[in-house]
């Protein structure tokens, strides 16, 4: 799979997948001109499938630095589940349906860890604890990059984070966004994600407002 690595590229843009190297040097020509930097990653043909659907999920990780809280990160234990629109199948790659995972394309607001299916539920430990781990090298690299605004004396960040899980339960981080997408896949809000929304924000006040105050 080969996509641009670039803060304005979302929403599956300009993304393949190629099976051998000249499929891979005609994509090249096609992405140099455009962008930066891009990257070339093994496809993930094992995914964890919800209702046999192709899933990643969206974590929630918040970053703090200042005169008050020195460095900190914090990983919350609940995130979003979004699907494919289509069932799954290792074949026709091109087909967005079945391969890209969005909120337009998940039929309701599915919740980590509690939606995950039976037995992926019953490793949501082994699962986060990954996540954790991949998250602690992020953190090590982003320290030399996180400061505050030059007006404040603290300041915090959430991001957004993507990771894919397989059927083995093995946790790969998919990339990191500064925008969160917090929204509920509905056009309204129900209860289940008002209640998701609520925990969301006594996170972020317990992991940092209230620490400061």
């Amino acid at each position: 799979i080969v996509r641009p690595v670039d803060k304005y590229t979302s929403g599956g843009k300009d993304i393949y997948i190629v099976t051998n190297n000249t499929e891979l040097n005609k994509v090249k020509q096609l992405l140099t001109p455009k962008y930066k930097n891009i990257i070339a990653s093994s496809y993930i043909n094992n995914p964890l499938l919800l209702n046999n659907k192709k899933t990643h999920i969206r974590m929630y990780w918040l970053v703090a630095i200042g005169k008050d809280i020195k460095y900190t990160t914090s990983l919350w234990s609940t995130g979003k589940i979004l699907t494919a629109k289509e069932s799954y199948k290792n074949s026709d790659y091109a087909n967005k349906d079945i391969h890209d995972t969005h909120a337009k394309s998940t039929k309701d607001d599915y919740i980590f860890p509690d939606d995950l299916p039976k037995d992926a539920f019953a490793n949501k430990d082994i699962i986060f604890n990954q996540m954790e781990l991949i998250l602690g090298a992020v953190k090590l690299i982003l320290y030399d990059h996180t400061e505050t605004w030059p007006e404040s004396k603290n300041g915090f960040l959430v991001y957004g984070v993507d990771f894919m899980i397989d059927s083995n339960y093995k946790v790969y981080l998919i990339e990191i966004n500064d925008r969160v997408g917090l929204g509920s896949v509905h056009s309204s809000y129900t209860e289940k994600y008002n209640k998701f929304s609520k925990n969301y924000f006594e996170w972020i006040y317990e992991t940092v407002i209230n620490t400061i105050i």
